[in-house]
């Protein structure tokens, strides 16, 4: 595979340089164009998929030929020849990401998962790390009870509570400390967990977790956030792996999220549209595993002690312990593999301002990655690694580029410099078809797991914070500490974000560019059709910026723990005699939402006596109560509505929670497909985000004016309807209850 993609690039090189004119070139465009479509609809096959990368390669290796001979300002024109080299610079990083991205994703690997012996006595023996700093003791216990009861050979997996938040430092130093220490211990105690701490609090999460390696012993280590609760599988799924792999010292699977991050939260899209994330663990590191380049991603994850104390632990000169711990290890000839199947449910950031905390922490550890130990460079890497390493720090440099797309018509549009000489006819049989390429491969590539224009909403929203980031990095590349992200925050009340300010200081220069080009274009008849290209270039900014200020316009958001959509049958214990038939349709750590028939019971009732839930199964009595205390009653289309939350749930009964929520991988599989089973393509993609785009500006306007109230259309499809599971009476006449009775 690579000496054919070596070969494809230099055809290329010789092919893409021919000169033709602006006519010849625009046939080309649009029968390579057609090609590419062509192509799109064919079998996924790795032949198709080299033709079609190979393809797309061509029309982007002419585009950066042209527009390196023709389009850069001549020097002696200082003025536009500087920001027009800006220009430049920002759009050959972008097409060398495009280049590189294509290696890793040509052929991405599909892992099965890897069962374990039948033959218990076999089965290595697992440490599960789950190291916290100051998460809520509730998200501790759903997660260390969902570690608790992962399916695996008895006696053989240990699960271990990392408290860095309770190290001696720390309580020597606080009373809430010695506080919040004694409540863990006493939690681990209840549900069957080592607590372990530590002296001093050193190198953040790398530190804490070499801490307990030496206070531990098993062969392999699985890694937990503190946020990640593990289903039954995860061990089964996973340790297999390691039996016939002895090189093997790393299997990462992804990290599936059960709530919103704020843009998916802020534009109503987390019901039906791929998160950030799944691009990155749906294809991108399918595409590293082919190249031996998956790498650690902090959870989520098993390892091997052996190649651990090779490298004296977990690696703690950056601030991203887990993919610099898998650089040094690729580098001594260690392995990693992938497994795309969600098996943890995690938490995102709620606010804007720690999900821009975590998403900086990312990018000045891998920059720190990229200075420090240089992957391309590193002695024991091969090429496919070097590469793959190589995109994933480079990736993070985006914010330059994207500020300098979105700035740079406006040198044109206010003070008439011309950064980027070419003509319409030459615009159009380059610029619009380089644009058509990228957003059809991408659509190729990436398409059930990213819609169009979603990279650039999250990079600019993303952009001015991580510009100025990486820039404090790179003039110390030593300096970053590391940050724990908060999680599981609440939105009081509707308000704007505290980072607010640069997303609408952009978007008032790009407004003031709208302003410009209409002036320009009655002002200047003979510039129209250059004027229109570069105001459109500037409207698209603008569009894009508008749907980045609804992002910041946060709203309120009180939930605690996020809700998951179940249907559990269940019996509704109200006092110690009457039990009736129910359904768990919605759950978090902290309560769920019953569903009775109509008339089941009275509210008066409900109000009256001790409630509880009891698991039942066809064929047999309900057992096990889960106690609620009741918050709110409607009678709704379905039935009875009940909203209860958990009255301080004991181990045992923490460990129901976690069966009730987390106990399903194919639970979150059917999520993601369902997510991804909706992909737009490029057209109607394109349509919905410039549609959701005019529908901001409404919402935005609103929103400053304090009409919080107004309802939120939705970001991206504002006319899909998002369809909901029947909750109907159909639910009770299958009821387990009705047919153990």
């Amino acid at each position: 595979m690579l000496a054919l993609w070596v070969l494809i690039l230099l055809i290329h090189l010789v092919l893409a340089g021919q000169p033709l004119s602006a006519d010849a070139q625009i046939a080309l465009s649009m029968t390579l164009f057609v090609a590419l479509i062509v192509i799109g609809r064919l079998p996924r096959t790795s032949f198709f998929r080299v033709l079609f990368c190979g393809v797309a390669s061509f029309m982007v290796l002419r585009y950066l030929i042209w527009r390196t001979q023709n389009t850069i300002p001549p020097v002696e024109d200082i003025y536009a020849f500087v920001p027009g080299v800006v220009l430049y610079g920002a759009e050959v990083y972008a097409m060398l990401m495009f280049f590189i991205s294509l290696f890793i994703v040509i052929d991405p690997m599909r892992r099965p998962v890897a069962k374990l012996d039948d033959d218990p006595s076999k089965a290595p023996s697992v440490d599960v790390f789950v190291p916290t700093y100051d998460e809520d003791p509730h998200i501790l216990a759903a997660t260390l009870s969902a570690a608790s009861r992962m399916r695996y050979p008895q006696g053989r997996m240990t699960v271990y509570l990392l408290d860095d938040g309770g190290t001696d430092q720390k309580r020597r130093a606080s009373a809430d400390a010695v506080k919040r220490g004694k409540l863990l211990e006493e939690m681990c105690r209840e549900l069957g967990v080592v607590y372990l701490t530590r002296e001093r609090n050193e190198h953040a999460k790398a530190g804490n977790l070499n801490a307990a390696l030496p206070k531990t012993r098993g062969e392999l280590i699985a890694v937990l956030d503190a946020d990640h609760a593990p289903t039954e599988d995860f061990l089964e799924n996973t340790v297999g792996h390691f039996a016939d792999k002895p090189k093997l010292f790393l299997v990462q699977t992804p990290h599936f999220f059960i709530n919103p991050d704020p843009l998916e939260r802020n534009l109503n899209t987390f019901d039906y549209m791929p998160g950030e994330n799944e691009m990155f663990y749906g294809v991108i590191q399918r595409g590293l595993d082919r190249w031996g380049a998956s790498f650690f991603c902090g959870s989520a994850a098993v390892l091997r002690r052996q190649a651990l104390e090779q490298v004296g632990g977990f690696s703690g000169r950056t601030i991203v312990e887990d993919c610099e711990t898998s650089v040094d290890l690729h580098a001594l000839g260690w392995e990693s593999l992938y497994i795309d199947k969600p098996m943890i449910a995690g938490l995102q950031p709620e606010t804007f301002s720690s999900f821009m905390s975590q998403r900086i922490r990312w990018g000045q550890g891998m920059v720190q990655i990229f200075l420090l130990k240089n992957p391309l460079f590193r002695r024991g890497l091969d090429l496919g690694q070097r590469l793959g390493y190589l995109s994933s720090n480079l990736f993070w440099f985006f914010g330059f580029a994207r500020l300098t797309f979105f700035l740079m018509p406006l040198f044109y549009l206010f003070f008439g410099l011309a950064v980027y000489s070419a003509t319409a006819a030459e615009f159009l049989a380059y610029t619009t078809f380089y644009i058509g390429v990228t957003l059809l491969t991408s659509s190729y590539l990436f398409g059930r797991t990213r819609w169009p224009l979603l990279s650039e909403l999250y990079e600019f929203i993303q952009a001015t914070f991580m510009a100025r980031a990486l820039i404090s990095v790179m003039l110390k590349p030593t300096a970053p500490s590391f940050n724990v992200t908060a999680k599981g925050e609440t939105v009081d009340k509707n308000k704007l974000s505290q980072q607010a300010r640069p997303l609408f200081i952009i978007t008032g220069f790009l407004t003031l560019g709208l302003i410009a080009t209409v002036w320009r274009y009655f002002a200047y008849p003979d510039t129209q059709d250059i004027v229109l290209v570069v105001g459109g270039w500037n409207l698209f900014g603008f569009l894009l910026a508008v749907q980045g200020l609804r992002v910041v316009c946060e709203r309120k958001q009180v939930r605690r723990a996020p809700r998951v959509q179940i249907e559990e049958p269940v019996a509704l214990m109200i006092g110690e005699e009457r039990r009736l038939p129910a359904y768990i349709v919605d759950a978090s750590i902290m309560g769920v939402k019953v569903l009775l028939p109509r008339g089941a019971a009275s509210q008066e009732e409900l109000e009256s006596y001790p409630l509880a839930v009891s698991f039942v199964k066809p064929g047999e009595e309900a057992s096990g109560r889960l106690r609620i205390q009741l918050r709110n009653v409607r009678v709704e289309e379905e039935g009875i509505a009940i909203g209860a939350e958990f009255v301080e749930p004991t181990g045992a009964e923490f460990g129901m929670i976690a069966e009730l929520i987390f106990i399903s991988s194919n639970r979150w599989v059917a999520f993601l497909e369902g997510r991804r089973a909706r992909s737009p393509g490029v057209v109607m993609g394109v349509l919905r985000f410039l549609l959701g785009s005019a529908l901001s500006i409404y919402y935005v306007a609103r929103f400053l004016l304090k009409l919080q109230d107004a309802p939120s259309p939705r970001g991206f499809d504002p006319v899909l309807e998002v369809s909901k599971k029947d909750v109907g009476h159909s639910r009770f006449s299958h009821h387990p209850m009705e047919a153990a009775g």
